[in-house]
Order: structure tokens, then C-alpha cells, then sequence
């Protein structure tokens, strides 16, 4: 007010042109915004000092008046502000009141002009009250300025109460609720020394500190200490003409906090400075933040101190927290030795703060958002004395930048960010810098210490022994994303959309338990009828015929006499007779789904049933003359039993599912799937999830949807239901749905669940529902995080400084027991159920790219994620394939019903079908391309771990797919020789099997011999004993074959491959086995063979051997599971030597159509440049023909003389013709 009023324009903009001066362009320039008026207050303060006690009197005299106390001193109140470049004492000293408080009615205004300046000294300069009484500073309080970036327009407390009402009106007005809510900004009443809460606490000024006397001296008395009473206060504000910013910007404008900590590691040019602390440079730190001025923060110094790792010798104290320590004693403090370290230290109170409006806001959350996004922050020195002014020849020695992700700010809530990983390297060239511009260098300045310039493109910092890094924090006063915020429940429930089922009426006992029990009920009244029968016809003492050798037979036989002629023998047989009647009905009678008028299973059926009865008559004896206690005892052991009999079962039904699938006999599995359903009767949700992975694996989506919801109907709180279901609505897009289902897990089921957690964010991603999806992918994130923390039985905000591996053997144990990331197991769940979209989606969650070395992820973390995206696209390279091959199934019958003229031209010579590229071709390219992928993500995943199975393992998978037999004998015998080493798992059954398969494919039947014989010894079932009696066959050990193969069918005796390889043993044996070869054919047929390979081989054997039927038998089976053209040909042969004239030429034409299409193919690959060595290696075993299927010449002849037979002379020299012509181009 008045005279004491400071005016300072603290913004970095030009001042505006002189009255009457146009600006350069020659358009009026704006007219400048009007500065803010700020008025600082003093009003009054409660008592300081205790009251001062009485003088004590001169006189001895009774009646004399105490002297009275001595009066406090008058006081004056000192003011700090902002912007002023001297401190603001108060006018006139202020009397103390009588009960100890000042009323200073000080009052002082300032002018700021609105900028960035200003609001940047708000955020850091506080200002600050002084009171000094008499000489003495006895008394501060320090006012945070930072509220006026909220937008309220009063800081503090005090003033009289008309003043304050009007302020809290209009900070209600300008802002909402709860901006104001800071202690500082508290109103009250008038401010008089009764009401406490009108007042901001004052804290002691420190009075100084005796010095401490020499040994021997004479201790110097003691300074006074200040006497401010505890409860003293100042009533103490600061007041705003309006507000400072805008009301949008009050509302989501934030302040940054940077903290530069220290760098580590630092070059030789800057460890091997002797005088650390005369250093004549400072380092600075900084950011660029959008729309506001770069984030730069000054004052980092170079220092040395103690080795952490290091303990310190001779009573030398180290410290952990990065500060000054003390060097042990031995070292040369002023120079680094092994056991110190020179680091660059920022002090605590070097952190700066940076006021950011909404806008950039927005911007600075967009920028560090999305994998991969990194802030960068700079560091470079300056000279101490005249930085602006002082040149620095080498100053890009020392200028670098650190990529940094500030992943943390991102999370729900979060406003702390430590990166661990800050990384300094070389700017890239031409990259504009946020740090101030360092002075001109004139030309011949020498560098201090005459250090040399580093080439361009690199630091100094890169010569560190380790990594430098530099250590800060970044917080913000609000988040920039809200807190956590549990999703709003879903519309629909669960049980919604679960089938509508009958009410169960739940009975005593099953069918099934009441006929046994009626069962044994009969057997027990049958025998207590035959013992009072026995006993009413023998009593009193044995006849002396009775204790002849057979008199025990004729006493039976007089018993069986009496019984049949009374009657009682029929009606006992009646009574047992409808019992064991109601134990058929209610086990027995159930015709099997597969073979349903099979012989042999219904023999097997009366066995199991006559074994059933016997054992319930047994066990209705042994309760005769037993008590209660031991009748329940045995009824509990046989109940144990049975149901330890039944998990058995089960167990062995699931192995045998899981070794069909393996084998690609999916058939098989299924079946076995449906069997361990029907043996839990349909009741067992684990059962369901098995068989719903399974149909989802096959891509039978609908019904494994079914199977899933069979288990919720049998279990609700099964979680590997409900994820599974969640996962299948998010691959049919029904995402409010996958919505339902995963609210279930979490928010009743399993609320820790981190897996459900993220499918729940894949579907509100989906929802474009952001907020949800932030949310729930941190709650999977921090769920991960504590769970490994409860692990390691620490805190979670612990935070490790140092880096090396040493330090971190430990954690990595328990982060693999706690598994990888959540985004990566819901991945591994979605890749199980052969989802390879959802899998990839699920992926895109992760906060860091597995690419950047500088994103802190472990190498397993890398690898497991390279992993899931290789076997994601080798997965939509298989169903590709699947669909090709489909499509050519359908061309083949399509040639099938074309006519002769389309095989034969009007010139006699072999036309081949010419067709266009169609839908097969493009998923066959599209697969190719999908399997090139998977190829390049394992290659990265190989350099990443090559000591790891699984990466060879599927890329073994990916040469078998593209039918590169030989590299995937290399990747598979890769994979075997890293399992089980350095703590990697054991070779699983499917690499046994795929290992043993390529061998075989490639000719090598010892070591293929070898890897079977390993298999049947490490991973013992009935296809590792197939395998090995495969490999025995082809090396002509039939002996040692037929063991194998015998081993398998008492493992398994309803595979149908070891029937198969029985079948060619037999027809291989010398003399020729046909009698065993046709039983061991018709098993296998009966078992549902599908083996293409197999069958095919057996058509050609029996064919060998003159077995015409079998042999037409076995070849059709074969071209019916995807066999080719020679089988083909073997088909016609058969049906020709069995009088089949027309079905050998339908057969012949239709192998002619396949090899029109695969030289057609041929033709068409050579001529867009796609021939590759394997296909010219495949010409050459076809006898050079160019274009030709090797097949197509014999098939000619073979269908010429079918013609003949059916008296077509014509057809007949029309095919002889096209073989001349085919002759003549070879």
C-alpha cells in the first residue's frame, strides 16, 4: 500500500513497445494482461515467551510491595517474499500486550505480472514471516505459496473476519470444493489470541551453540536457549487480487517435483580429479516439458565417498542412501582408490518444481503413455563461476541424455516415479536440448586440464567402468490417471447365461447304490434261509454215515433235494434274479457311443458284470455275524477304493487324451475326453474344463463354450471355467460378455486373481472404456508385484540401487516361482486354448518393450515373450494349412466328377489343368508368411537364451509344418540336448515323438531306434513302443518289432497304430504271417485306424502278397485320411485284380486330376520364381520329367489297360498316345 509497494515484473516476456511504436509485422499487438496485486499480512501473534516472574525485592522489610516484572521487549515482524530482493521489516515496533501476544497490523502489497516466472517462484519461493524481538530472531513461519496455482485467491490464516468472508466467497466462486482444503488456508474468526485456529504455527529460530572447550579448561556458561512457547502463532496470509489461473486449469493443473539424486559411475576423467570438492564445474539435470519451459534443475557436485559394497575398514562408517560417508582411514581422501567411488551428488533441497497447466497435463500423460514411450532427460556441466559467460571447449564430453520410461506416473493414483534404469548415452545428432545453451566457445580456448574432445556421436560418461546412471524422483501433487477404481458391475450375471436346467431332485441314494443294496439284501436272506434249512434237517448228533469221507457231498445233496422239491431254491434264484436284473439296468445297460454292436465289447460286458456280482455276494457274506462298527468300517474302505479306483482311471483315461493329441489323433482324444466325462457321471468340473480345452484347442469354439458351462453348472466357483469362457468371448467379440464372466473371478471367486484381472482389461479395452482398462491392467500389474513381495518378505516400495547380478540372484528365484508377468500368463492361457488373437492382444498390455535393453525386463521375461508371439503365429500358420488342405480336398472331388476329355486333349497329348490362384493359394501364402514370423521371433528368442529347449522345440514345430524334415530333425535334437541341463526342464513326450517322427521321415531308423528306446525308458506309453517297433521294422528287426508293438497293446490296447505296424510285420516276415497280417488289419480297422502313412503301406504289402480285399480295404481307408496318388494307384490295382474294371478307371482318373493339380502347381511355382532346392531335388527322383508328376506315366499305361478290359479302344489309345507324347518330352 501506498509507499511500500514493490513493483517487479518477474516474466521472461519482452517488455511491450514504447507508446506510439507499431510492432515489426505491422499488426496491433494485444493489449498485456493486468498484474496480479498480492498483499501480505501480519496482524498478530499469541503469547511467545512464558510470562517474565516478578524482580525479586531490594528490602527485608514486611508489608514491601514485590518490584514488579520486567516488561517484554517491543517487537518487529521481518517479511521474505518472492521476487524482493530485500527483506520487509515493519515500520514501527510493536508493544507487547499485557498477556504476552503483538497485534502488528503490518500490511505490504506487490505487482507480479502473469508468466511462467511467476509461477514458478509460487511453486518454490515460500514466503517467510520473521519476528524479532528486541535484538533477538526468536521466532518463523513459513507460507507455502503453491495454492495460488489451484486457484484460491488467499493463503494462510488471519486478517480481520470481513475480509476473510469475502476471500472464502470468492475462492468458492473460482474454485470446488476442496481445493482450499490445506491447513494453510483455513479461515477463522478474528484473529485475537484466544481462537488458536486463526493462527499458523511459529517454529524457534536456533539460538547459537556453546563452542566446545579444550581438555582441561574451564567450561564457559551456558548460552540461553530460545524460549518460544509451543504454542505460539502468527496470524499470517497472503492475498490475491484474482485468480491466478484459469478455472479449468485450478482444477486438473498440477505441480512436478524433479529430484536429481546422484549419477553413478563416472569416467576416469572425472574419478581421477584429486580435489573433488574445488571442482570448477556444476552439473545440471533437466526435462522438457510440453507447453511450459524445460524442467531444469542445477547444482549437482562432484564428491567422493566409501564403497557401499565395501565394508568400511578401521572403524569407517559407509552409507547406504547415496550420501557424503566417511573414508576409511588408509585412503587418500581426494583421490578414488578400490574401496571409494566419485559420484555427482545433488543435495536434498536442490529439487525443483514445475507448475504445469491442464494442458500440458494432457500432454505430458499422452507423451510417456504406450509401450515404448520414453521421456528424456539431459545432463551436462557448467562452469561454476559466470556460467552464461565462461566457455567450456569439451562441454559435449559431459552432455547426455537418458531414455527413460515413467511407467510408474501411469499407474491408477500414482504420484511417485523412481526410475531404476536411467541410463546415460550420447544425444543424437541435431537433437534439439532442453538445457541451457552453453557459452561460446572462442577459437584456441584450451579445456580445462587440457582435456581432449570425444569423437562425435559419443560421452565421456561411456568410458565408466559400469553403466553411469543417474538416480531421481518425479512426483506430481495429483495423479494423472485417478485412483483406483473397481469397474461398475456388470448388468448380467453369471447364471444368466448359463443353460436353463430341471431342478435336480436330489435322492437318498443313486440308482445304481439301490441296487446293490437290494442285491445284497437278497444274497443275505437267501443264505439265512439256507443255514435254518441246513439246521432244521440236520440236528441232534451226526448220523455215522456222516463222517465218512463223502458224507458232507451227500448231505448237500439232500439239502439241494429238499430245497428243490419245497419250492425254495426257485424262489430264492427269482429273488436274485430281479436283483442282479436292477444292477444291469442301472450300470450295465449302456451301449458304448464308438462301437455300439461290437462283439467283443459286450463280452467284455458280461465279464465286468459277472466279477460285479460275485464281488457284491462276497461282500454280503462277509456281513454275516459281523457287528455294526465293522460292517460301516469296511463299507468306508470299500467306498475309499472304489473312488481311489476311479481317480486311477480317470487319470490313465486323461494320459491316454493327452498321448492321442499329441499324435494329432484327435478322435481318439475326444473319445477318451467323453469317457472320464461319463465316469464321473457327468458331475466333475475339472472333468469339463479338460474336455472344454481340448474342443477349444480343436477349434471347436461352441462346444467348448458347452463344456465350460457344464463345469460352472456342476461348480460355479471354478475360476478355470470362467477365465476360459472369458477367453472365448473375447475371441467372438462378445465383450460385454467376457465382461460378466470376468467380474465374476474378481469380484467374488478370486479377487487376487491377476490373470482375470487383465482379461477384464482386454474386453474394456475392446469397450473403449480407457478408465476400466487403466485400471484393471494395474490391478493385474500391482497383484503380480505383491505376490512376489510376500515372497521376498519385503516392503514394496524397496527399491535397489544397485544393478548387478550378484545383488539379484535371490530376487530371480522368486520372481520364477512367482511367474511371469500378468499380461504374459493370461497370453500362455489364451495360447493353451489356441487363441492365438486374444494371446497377442493380451501382449500388447505390457508396460516395456522386451526389445529395449534399457527396459529392465530379465532375460527370461524376454524369452517367455518372444515365445508366446512364436507360437501365436505358428498357431494361425497351422490353421491356415488346416484350411488348405480342406480346399484341396474339395478341388480333388470336384476333379473326380469331371469328364475323360478334361485328362486327355484333342491332340492326344496329356493336358494338365490349368487353374488360376484361388483361395488355396492364398492361404497357403498367407501361412507361409505366418511361418516365416514365428521363424524370425525364435531366432531373437535363440539369441536371447540358446541354452533354452523350448525355442528349438517350436522351431522344430515350425520346419514340420512347412514339411522340412531335415531342419526339424536339427532344431528337435537341439531341444533334447538342452532339456534337463542347467536347470531347464525334462524332454516332454511330444519332443520324444516329434524327435523320433522327423528321424524316421529322414531315413535314419537307428537313431531313431535310439531316441524311442530313450523315450520308452524316460516317458513310457504306447506310442513310444510304436515308435521304437516303427524303427525296429525299417531296420529289419521284426523279432524285436513284435515285442515292442506287444508292450504297446498291453498299454494300450485300443490304439489302432500298433494293430497297423502288427499288420506289416506279419506281411514283411518271411515266410509271409497273412492269417496274423488280416486279424491284425481288421483290429486296427475296427479301432478306427487313420494313418495314411500306414495304411498305405499295408495296401501296398498285401497287394505284394495277392490279398486283393485287404489290400483295396486298407487303400481306401488311406485316401480317405488324405493318402496320395500312389495309393490311388494301389487302389486301382486292387479293385482291377478283383474284377473292378470301372472302379480301378474311377480310381485312375481321379489320381490322374491329383497329378494334374500338383504339376499344374509345379509349373505355376517355377514360373513366378518361387522353385526352391527341395523342389528341385523332388523333380529329379521323379526322372527329370519338367512339369510332370512322376506318377503321371504309369498311371496312363495302368488306366490304358483298364480300358482294354472294358473293350474302350478308343480311351485306350487316347491314354497310349498321351504316354508317347509325355515319352518324347522327357
Amino acid at each position: 500500500s501506498g509507499s511500500g509497494t514493490a513493483h517487479r515484473a518477474m516474466s521472461d516476456e519482452a517488455p511491450p513497445p514504447a507508446e506510439g511504436e507499431a510492432p515489426e509485422d505491422g499488426e496491433p499487438e494485444p493489449e498485456p494482461e493486468p498484474p496480479f496485486t498480492l498483499t501480505v499480512s501480519v496482524k498478530a501473534s499469541t503469547p511467545l515467551v512464558p510470562a517474565p516472574l516478578p524482580a525479586p525485592s531490594s528490602a527485608d522489610e514486611e508489608g514491601e510491595e514485590p518490584a514488579p516484572p520486567a516488561p517484554l521487549e517491543p517487537a518487529v515482524v521481518r517479511v521474505t517474499f518472492p521476487g524482493e530482493p530485500d527483506d520487509i521489516v515493519s515500520e514501527e515496533p510493536t508493544e507487547a500486550n499485557e498477556d504476552g501476544s503483538y497485534t502488528f497490523d503490518f500490511e505490504r502489497s506487490f505487482e507480479r505480472v502473469p508468466g511462467a516466472a511467476l509461477m514458478d517462484a509460487l511453486v518454490n519461493e515460500p514466503a517467510v514471516v520473521v519476528v524479532v524481538v528486541g535484538e533477538t530472531e526468536l521466532a518463523r513461519c513459513v507460507l507455502d505459496l503453491a495454492p495460488f496455482t489451484t486457484g484460491s485467491m488467499r493463503v494462510g490464516h488471519g486478517g480481520d473476519k470481513k475480509a476473510r468472508d469475502e476471500a472464502d466467497a470468492e475462492n468458492a466462486e473460482a474454485t470446488d470444493d476442496g481445493v482450499n482444503g490445506d491447513e494453510n488456508d483455513r479461515s477463522a474468526d478474528a484473529p485475537d489470541a484466544t481462537d488458536a485456529s486463526a493462527f499458523l504455527p511459529l517454529e524457534p529460530v536456533p539460538f547459537p551453540v556453546a563452542e566446545p572447550t579444550e581438555e582441561g579448561g574451564e567450561a564457559p556458561e551456558p548460552l540461553p536457549s530460545n524460549p518460544l512457547l509451543p504454542t505460539a502463532a502468527v496470524a499470517f496470509s497472503v492475498t490475491a487480487s484474482k485468480p491466478f489461473v484459469e478455472p479449468e486449469d485450478a482444477e486438473r493443473g498440477l505441480i512436478l517435483t524433479l529430484a536429481p539424486n546422484e549419477i553413478k559411475h563416472t569416467p576416469p576423467s572425472l574419478s581421477a580429479y584429486e580435489d573433488v570438492e574445488s571442482y570448477p564445474f556444476v552439473f545440471a539435470f533437466g526435462a522438457p516439458l510440453p507447453g511450459v519451459p524445460p524442467a531444469v534443475v542445477k547444482g549437482g557436485r562432484l564428491k567422493r565417498r566409501a564403497k557401499e559394497k565395501d565394508k568400511a575398514p578401521n572403524g569407517g562408517s559407509q552409507d547406504p542412501q547415496g550420501g557424503d560417508a566417511e573414508v576409511p582411514e588408509g585412503d587418500d581422501p581426494e583421490t578414488e582408490t578400490p574401496t571409494t567411488e566419485t559420484y555427482v551428488s545433488w543435495s536434498d533441497d536442490s529439487a525443483r518444481k514445475f507448475w504445469l497447466p491442464a494442458s500440458s497435463v494432457d500432454a505430458f500423460r499422452e507423451s510417456i503413455k504406450g509401450r515404448g514411450k520414453t521421456l528424456r532427460f539431459e545432463v551436462a556441466r557448467y562452469p561454476v563461476d559466470e556460467p552464461e559467460t565462461t566457455p567450456d571447449p569439451v562441454y559435449g564430453n559431459y552432455h547426455a541424455v537418458a531414455e527413460t520410461p515413467l511407467e510408474q506416473l501411469l499407474d491408477p493414483g500414482a504420484t511417485y516415479c523412481a526410475p531404476k534404469r536411467a541410463f546415460l548415452k550420447a544425444p543424437e545428432y541435431g537433437a534439439k536440448s532442453c538445457l541451457p545453451s552453453p557459452a561460446a566457445v572462442p577459437e584456441g580456448t584450451a579445456s580445462y586440464g587440457d582435456e581432449p574432445a570425444v569423437p562425435p556421436g559419443a560421452v565421456a560418461w561411456a568410458a565408466s567402468a559400469s553403466p553411469s546412471r543417474v538416480a531421481f524422483t518425479v512426483t506430481t501433487t495429483r495423479p494423472l490417471l485417478p485412483p483406483f477404481r473397481p469397474p461398475a458391475p456388470a448388468e448380467t450375471t453369471v447364471d444368466e447365461l448359463l443353460p436353463a436346467r430341471a431342478d435336480v431332485v436330489v435322492e437318498d441314494e443313486s440308482a445304481e447304490a439301490a441296487a446293490a443294496r437290494e442285491f445284497r439284501e437278497e444274497v443275505t436272506r437267501a443264505s439265512m434261509s439256507l443255514a435254518e434249512e441246513y439246521a432244521a434237517m440236520f440236528t441232534g448228533a451226526p448220523a455215522e454215515s456222516d463222517a465218512e469221507p463223502d458224507g458232507a457231498a451227500r448231505r448237500r445233496k439232500r439239502l439241494v433235494f429238499e430245497l428243490n422239491r419245497s419250492g425254495k431254491y426257485h424262489d430264492m434264484k427269482e429273488r436274485l434274479k430281479d436283483a442282479a436284473s436292477k444292477i444291469v439296468k442301472s450300470r450295465f445297460f449302456k451301449k458304448s457311443t464308438v462301437r455300439p454292436d461290437d462283439r467283443e465289447e459286450l463280452d467284455a460286458k458280461y465279464d465286468e458284470l459277472y466279477v460285479h456280482l460275485v464281488e457284491e455276494m462276497h461282500a454280503a457274506l462277509a456281513d454275516l455275524g459281523s457287528t455294526p462298527e465293522e460292517t460301516s468300517k469296511r463299507q468306508r474302505e470299500s467306498e475309499a477304493a472304489a473312488e481311489a479306483v476311479r481317480r486311477a482311471s480317470s487319470a490313465r483315461m486323461k494320459n491316454l487324451a493327452d498321448e492321442y493329441e499329441i499324435n494329432d489323433a484327435f478322435r481318439d482324444a475326444e473319445k477318451w475326453h467323453q469317457e472320464r466325462v461319463f465316469l464321473c457321471e457327468k458331475k466333475d468340473a475339472s472333468v469339463w474344463c479338460a474336455y472344454g480345452f481340448f474342443l477349444a484347442r480343436r477349434g471347436r469354439h461352441g462346444a467348448a463354450e458347452e463344456a465350460f458351462k457344464e463345469a460352472l453348472v456342476h461348480d460355479e466357483s471354478s475360476t478355470d471355467a470362467l477365465r476360459a469362457l472369458c477367453c472365448l468371448m473375447l475371441r467372438d467379440e462378445e465383450y460385454h460378455r467376457a465382461e460378466v464372466f470376468g467380474q465374476a473371478i474378481v469380484s467374488e471367486k478370486a479377487p487376487g486373481d491377476a490373470v482375470a484381472w487383465t482379461l477384464l482389461a482386454l474386453a474394456y479395452a475392446k469397450l473403449e472404456r480407457e478408465t476400466d482398462k487403466d485400471n484393471c491392467a494395474f490391478e493385474a500389474r500391482r497383484l503380480t508385484a505383491t505376490a512376489m513381495t510376500n515372497l521376498m518378505g519385503a516392503s514394496p516400495s524397496r527399491v535397489k540401487d544397485d544393478f548387478s547380478e550378484n545383488d539379484f540372484s535371490n530376487e530371480k528365484e522368486i520372481e520364477e516361482l512367482v511367474g511371469p508377468a500378468a499380461h504374459v500368463k493370461t497370453a500362455l492361457l489364451c495360447l493353451d486354448m489356441h487363441l492365438p488373437s486374444v494371446a497377442r492382444n493380451a501382449l500388447d498390455l505390457g508396460v516395456f518393450d522386451p526389445d529395449d535393453l534399457n527396459a529392465g525386463l530379465r532375460d527370461d521375461e524376454r524369452l517367455v515373450y518372444k515365445l508366446c508371439l512364436a507360437r501365436a503365429a505358428f498357431l494361425e500358420a497351422r490353421d491356415l494349412r488346416e484350411k488348405e488342405t480342406k480346399h484341396k480336398g474339395a478341388s480333388s472331388s470336384f476333379a473326380t466328377e469331371t469328364d475323360d476329355d478334361e485328362f486327355t486333349g484333342g491332340s492326344g497329348a496329356f493336358v494338365a489343368n490349368e487353374f488360376t490362384p484361388s483361395e488355396t493359394d492364398d492361404a497357403n501364402g498367407r501361412a507361409s508368411s505366418k511361418s516365416d514370423v514365428a521363424f524370425g521371433v525364435l531366432m531373437d528368442a535363440l539369441s536371447i537364451d540358446a541354452t533354452d529347449p523350448k525355442p528349438f522345440e517350436l522351431l522344430g514345430d515350425v520346419h514340420k509344418l512347412e514339411s522340412r524334415y531335415s531342419e526339424a530333425e536339427e532344431a528337435y535334437t537341439h531341444a533334447m540336448a538342452c532339456s534337463g541341463r542347467l536347470g531347464k526342464p525334462p524332454a516332454s513326450l511330444k519332443l520324444f515323438l516329434n524327435l523320433g517322427d522327423a528321424l524316421l521321415r529322414n531315413g535314419k531308423t537307428a537313431d531313431a531306434r535310439g531316441a524311442f528306446a530313450a523315450a520308452c525308458e524316460m516317458r513310457p506309453c504306447a506310442s513310444t513302443w510304436i515308435g521304437l517297433g516303427k524303427a525296429m521294422i525299417g531296420e529289419g528287426d521284426l523279432e524285436g518289432a513284435e515285442a515292442a508293438l506287444a508292450e504297446a497293446n498291453v498299454l494300450d490296447a485300443s490304439n489302432p497304430n500298433a494293430w497297423t505296424q502288427l499288420a506289416i510285420l506279419s506281411l514283411l516276415a518271411e515266410p509271409t504271417r497273412e492269417d496274423e497280417a488280416e486279424r491284425a488289419i481288421g483290429a486296427a480297422f475296427k479301432r478306427g485306424a487313420d494313418d495314411p502313412d500306414a495304411l498305405a503301406r499295408v495296401a501296398a504289402l498285401f497287394l505284394r502278397v495277392g490279398g486283393w480285399k485287404h489290400a483295396e480295404a486298407a487303400a481306401r481307408r488311406a485316401v480317405k485320411h488324405g493318402a496320395g496318388v500312389e495309393t490311388r494307384l494301389c487302389l486301382a490295382r486292387a479293385s482291377r485284380e478283383r474284377g473292378d474294371a470301372e472302379g480301378a478307371a474311377a480310381e485312375l482318373k481321379y489320381a490322374l486330376a491329383l497329378a494334374a493339380d500338383e504339376g499344374s502347381v509345379e509349373r505355376t511355382a517355377r514360373r513366378d520364381g518361387r522353385d526352391d532346392d527341395d523342389d528341385d531335388d523332388e523333380g529329379e527322383g521323379r526322372g527329370g520329367a519338367v512339369g510332370v508328376p512322376f506318377l503321371v506315366p504309369e498311371l496312363l499305361e495302368e488306366l490304358a489297360g483298364v480300358y482294354d478290359e472294358l473293350g474302350d479302344a478308343r480311351r485306350a489309345e487316347e491314354c497310349r498316345r498321351d504316354l508317347r507324347a509325355l515319352e518324347r518330352e522327357q
